[in-house]
This record gives structure tokens, sequence and C-alpha cells, in this order.
């Protein structure tokens, strides 16, 4: 997702004196691109080994582990490495030089990471702007890919905040997530995950976001009022949604989702006995959802009067 030398020169973002003298092919003899802060070149190859040791450095810095560009460059080139997160593996190497650089690794195993900084430590830029925002919220990258798959630019909107006709970043972030899925899967398999301790809210919106402007300002506002949860805006209604916010068209596939998923809820509390049929749709204890709702469906105004209640 970066900016060719082309598109640097046609819109006057680099003087074309200096692009004369900038390198335009990596050393692999792929073309070489801008990144989007104009800082920085790098290759447009994925697999580019120069590429990668940058990004081997980048990792172990994030992760306080010693190590230089030579060592880095050895372990691309010897053992044919294709991730960062391979770093965590090369306890199995028999290498003197690499002492260091394994006692480094060996110290942070046992630490945890959400998928956020995980997903950060691919050390690939696009991706770490975005990480807090796309992957809060889910449990894993299978997760995450799920729903993904399920939704792909409209809830990548979402997540980034972006309405209207502005979608060709999100085409561009899909395409980078697309082709990154196994080495974040994998890094997933080799970094543990962190357990997080707020109550994650999984919110979908059915339609608007009223009285709010969109529905990444509405999100923002919940998470600022309540700080014992972790509202996380999601696409898709399922079995772990636990709000489906409808203002005003009941008459959509959301809410009919959302409505088998609570009558199954309903008839399955009271063939257990567990609640009386007079109790369904009442407000008990702490809870902001309604007695015999799996998920909470309402008007967000309602919604809010709720956690407005029981904070």
């Amino acid at each position: 997702m970066g900016i060719t030398f082309e598109e640097a020169s046609k819109y006057n973002l680099i003087k074309k004196e200096t692009l004369r003298i900038l390198p335009s092919k990596c050393g692999c003899g792929a073309p070489v691109e801008l990144s989007d802060s104009l800082r920085e070149l790098y290759c447009t190859d994925r697999n580019c080994k120069y590429n990668l040791t940058f990004r081997i450095v980048e990792f172990c810095e994030k992760l306080n582990i010693p190590i230089s560009n030579d060592i880095a460059n050895r372990l691309v080139t010897k053992y044919n490495l294709i991730s960062t997160y391979q770093m965590m593996q090369i306890g199995q190497i028999n290498d003197l030089s690499l002492r260091n650089t394994k006692i480094g690794i060996a110290g942070i195993k046992d630490k945890t990471f959400t998928l956020s900084e995980i997903a950060k430590l691919s050390c690939i830029d696009d991706i770490e702007y975005i990480a807090d925002k796309i992957f809060s919220g889910f449990s894993s990258f299978e997760e995450f890919f799920d729903e993904l798959d399920r939704s792909q630019v409209t809830f990548l909107n979402a997540r980034l905040g972006i309405y209207g006709n502005a979608t060709s970043l999100s085409v561009q972030v899909l395409t980078e997530l697309n082709s990154l899925r196994e080495e974040l899967i994998f890094g997933e398999t080799v970094l543990k995950i962190k357990h997080i301790d707020k109550n994650i809210i999984r919110v979908v919106f059915s339609d608007s976001s009223e009285p709010f402007m969109n529905r990444s300002e509405a999100i923002e506002y919940l998470n600022s009022q309540y700080n014992n949860y972790d509202f996380e805006l999601f696409s898709q209604v399922n079995e772990s949604t636990d709000i489906l916010i409808m203002n005003s068209d009941s008459n959509n596939e959301k809410y009919r989702d959302a409505k088998i998923i609570n009558d199954d809820y309903v008839e399955k509390l009271m063939n257990n006995e567990e609640i009386e049929y007079d109790e369904i749709g009442s407000f008990k204890d702490k809870s902001f959802k309604p007695v015999g709702s799996k998920i909470y469906i309402d008007s967000l105004t309602n919604i809010i009067n709720r956690f407005n209640e029981i904070a």
C-alpha cells in the first residue's frame, strides 16, 4: 500500500530531483516504493529477503532482543525465514553467535500479547497503524478472519470509521490482510495471547447510529462512559453478539437472526426451568440484558439509559 515513484512525481509529493537520485529497484530486483509517510523506501516483493531482514531487526528491537543486521540477514538467508514470528523458534538452531539473541527470546516466551500487539510484531507499517482498531475484541486471528470473510470491506469500513464512498483504503487493507493471513495465524501459535480482563461487549448495528454521526463515534462514546466494559463493533449477528442496536428498521436480516437466537435461548431457559414466563423482558440485578435475551435488542438511546442505570 505504498506510493510509487510515478505517483510521487505526478502529485508533486517529492521533488523530481530527489526522486532521480533514489534507487528505483531493490537489491532483489523488485520495484521500490515510498512509504505513506514518504520517509522510507521499501521493496514491493513480500518475499524479499532484504525487506524481511529489516522487519526482523525491528521485531527484535520492539522486544528488546539483541540482534545485529548481519545476524538477521544470515538467519534469513541460511534458514529461508519468511516471517518475523519465526524468530521465536531459533532456539532450535545450534549457533554460538546467536547466544545473546536466544537468551533475549527465551526471556519473552512467557510474556502475553494482545492480538493487536502480535499483529504489530509483523513489523509491516500499514498493519501497525490500524492494528488497535481492527483486531480489538477478538480472541484469535481465526475468529478475526471469519468475521472479515463474512463482511470484508463493510467490516473494515466500520472498524476504521470510513463511511460514504471512501472505500479504497479498506480494499487495500483487505488485500494486505489476506496476504498476511497465514503469517498472523502462525504468530499466534508462537506468542501467548493475553487474557483481557474487561468485559467485552460485542455490538452490531441493525440500521442507523442515531443520535451519533456514525458507528465509530457511538462506540467511542460507550467506551468513554462505561470503563468497566470494552465495547467492540462487529458487522454480523451470531451467538457471541451481545447487543443489536435497532433504532428503526426491524425488517432486516440482522434483526431476524437475533430474534431466532433469542427465541432459542428463551426456549432452552424455559425447558430447564431457569426462568418464569412472566420474567421475560424484565431487567434484574446488574445485568444490562433483559431476562431471556441472549442478544439485547433496542435503540441506542435505550441501551445507553440501561447502562446508566447499572453504572
